[in-house]
């Protein structure tokens, strides 16, 4: 493993020392002490990335940046992303991770790396026999297109299908939530659109007509079979299904930006999505298939306001035909390359492009079935206990100083006690659960998710069904718990349920380096933690209050009271957590390659930020603070320090 990463460090050396002019790669590998893999990381991240041109306190996001990140003025290209985003470095890891021999030497492994392989190569499938089959699950599913859907078909039914047997959240995400409230009654929580956000980017980018029709006729010339005879009587018509998808996605993407949360009973919730209250309730335990049924007073709780109003808009407010065409047209989208790789080609834009990406495509598949099993095992090839023992830690000692820092605020004493005590409750998901290290207990999650069929297809269906079943177990919460790596944010606080989600990508380089500097884990892991808590807060301060989840009683009405709270500006920066628990925990650290501790902890926290989301400005965060301004000596008068 040391070899491989070494060996993808001196590969991305090379391609940025041929980007950019600088001196060799032996000046930067200037130590004799590098004896592990970490330690030619770290190298990298001090010499290669930093561009000595430039000086910290003019501009220190160029100085950390600027040699490796694309001008803010052009597009992130697939290829950087490739090499240097986290997401898809992550991505990288993993597939390389199936691929591996060792992998493939016990039954659930090989189960994985099979289903991987049937999505990775897919030379030998027979295209149009998969593209059939993929049509005909799409007529099953009642969202056929470009055929005319089924007359007797309900567009909230088929959502609701999609959503919860088949894990398509179009217009909203459902969940089964564990435990009971105070009253017993059984919850779900119902979020945004997970799609909708990416699918405004897609929709925003094709702004004429011309380019509209090129893009509809790539999907017509795949999936308008004109030889299929029982099924080409009839179709769509496909600018007015774009149009309509186009103007639901800018719908559901604008309800990310309202406040929250709502809560309903199920006969409420009904009611505002304009659905018959028995027929919900009805549906909802034919698609949960709960063990003990739902009843008209459970309770939903929705996080965004206007969730239901734009999926009541949607439905009531138009033809139950265009809707359901709507549903298939962007499932088509989603899922076109399982059902035909050429729209990897269509999807990336080139084949050099699709041969790239594809691997990164077919591992975000694995970690939709098989999210537990990976992560699992995942955390057993890389994660000794020490290693686990040190990340818990760094994040201990984060959430304790941000607690110690609400305590101290300006707040109201009830308050800042309050929020202290809330971040101190607070549960984080990171790890896997430790009984789901156990064969048994994996095989016996796993068992119904093998199939003997050879494509791609075949195997995304099994699994999909096979988790569709496990609604309602311990292993379904436990997959809901832990967040998947390529989600919108890799750190997120959920303040309504007080869980932090942490993607394992924020467990490895360059946030968190086994044998490396407490500063530079601090500055990464432990800022990105912190600005998560800090911001999470300081929206919930800013927010209407509504009562905790586990006091939702659905013998009331579970609407919340417009209680405005007061605005209250905090002077609490989003890394300053971490960088407060750096100090308290430093032992003495002398630095590193003339670097001190503190220029260390700003350099891993400006380098993390940006590999994570590339317009994050650094510069806009730590100008004028007295921690960074003290640890860069910036003069007076210097645009860092104004």
């Amino acid at each position: 493993m040391a070899v491989i990463v070494i060996a993808t460090f001196f590969s991305i050396f090379y391609l940025m020392a041929s980007a950019f002019a600088g001196p060799r790669k032996e000046e930067y590998l200037v130590s004799l002490s590098c004896n592990s893999s970490d330690c030619f990381k770290i190298e990298g991240l001090l010499g290669a990335s930093l561009n000595s041109r430039v000086k910290p306190c003019d501009d220190f996001k160029a100085y950390v940046t600027s040699r490796w990140l694309p001008d803010p003025r052009s597009q992130v290209t697939e290829q950087w992303k490739h090499q240097w985003h986290v997401k898809y470095a992550w991505l990288r890891m993993l597939a390389d991770e199936i691929r591996s021999r060792p992998y493939s030497t016990t039954p659930l492994g090989a189960m994985v790396a099979n289903s991987f392989r049937a999505c990775e190569n897919r030379s030998t499938e027979n295209t149009e026999e998969t593209r059939r089959l993929f049509k005909q699950l799409m007529r099953n599913l009642s969202v056929p297109w470009p055929e005319v859907p089924p007359r007797d078909a309900d567009p909230f039914e088929a959502h609701l299908n999609l959503c919860v047997r088949w894990n398509m959240p179009l217009w909203f995400d459902v969940t089964l939530l564990p435990g009971r409230t105070a009253a017993g009654r059984q919850r779900i929580y119902i979020g945004p659109s997970v799609y909708a956000k990416f699918w405004r980017s897609q929709y925003s980018s094709m702004n004429s007509d011309s380019v509209v029709s090129q893009y509809l006729n790539q999907y017509l010339a795949n999936f308008l079979d004109q030889n299929d005879t029982g099924h080409k009587a009839q179709t769509v018509d496909y600018k007015k299904v774009f149009n309509f998808t186009k103007q639901v996605v800018f719908k559901l993407e604008a309800v990310h930006a309202n406040k929250g949360p709502e809560f309903f009973s199920f006969e409420t919730l009904a009611n505002a999505l304009g659905q018959n209250p028995d027929r919900f309730v009805s549906l909802m335990n034919q698609y949960f298939r709960p063990k003990n049924a739902f009843v008209r007073d459970d309770v939903a709780i929705v996080k965004k306001k206007e969730t239901t109003e734009v999926a009541r808009y949607i439905t009531a407010n138009h033809d139950p035909a265009l809707v359901l065409s709507h549903l298939g047209w962007w499932v088509l989208q989603i899922y076109a390359p399982i059902a035909d790789a050429r729209f990897f080609v269509q999807k990336y834009g080139s084949n050099e492009l699709a041969d790239l990406l594809r691997p990164l495509f077919c591992e975000t598949q694995m970690e939709s079935s098989f999210k537990i099993l990976l992560l699992s095992k995942h955390v057993a090839l890389n994660f000794p206990f020490r290693v686990r023992q040190d990340i818990d830690g760094v994040l201990q000692n984060v959430r304790e100083e941000a607690a110690n820092m609400y305590e101290e605020s300006n707040l109201a004493p009830s308050m800042s006690s309050s929020l202290a005590q809330k971040i101190r409750d607070m549960r984080v998901d990171l790890w896997p659960k430790p009984k789901y290290s156990s064969k048994s207990q994996l095989q016996k999650i796993y068992t119904s998710h093998n199939t003997t069929r050879k494509t791609t297809l075949d195997h995304w269906i099994t699994e999909r069904k096979a988790n569709a079943d496990l609604i309602g177990t311990e292993a379904y919460f436990e997959d809901k718990r832990l967040p998947h790596s390529f989600s919108k944010d890799s750190v997120y606080y959920d303040t309504l349920l007080n869980a932090v989600s942490m993607s394992m990508i924020v467990a490895h380089d360059p946030f968190y380096y086994a044998n490396g500097e407490a500063a530079i884990n601090y500055g990464g892991l432990g800022a990105a933690f912190s600005k998560t808590i800090v911001e999470g807060i300081t929206t919930e301060i800013d927010a209407k209050k509504s009562g905790p989840v586990e006091l939702a009683d659905a013998n009331s009405s579970l609407t919340t009271e417009d209680n405005e709270t007061v605005m209250v500006s905090l002077p609490i920066a989003g890394f300053l957590p971490a960088f407060r628990a750096f100090q308290a925990h430093k032992r003495g650290s002398p630095g590193l390659h003339g670097f001190s501790p503190e220029q260390l902890f700003f350099i891993s926290y400006c380098h993390t930020q940006t590999r994570i989301r590339p317009a994050a400005d650094c510069n806009k965060e730590l100008q004028g603070v007295a921690d960074f301004v003290s640890a860069f000596q910036c003069d007076k008068g210097s645009r860092m320090n104004p």
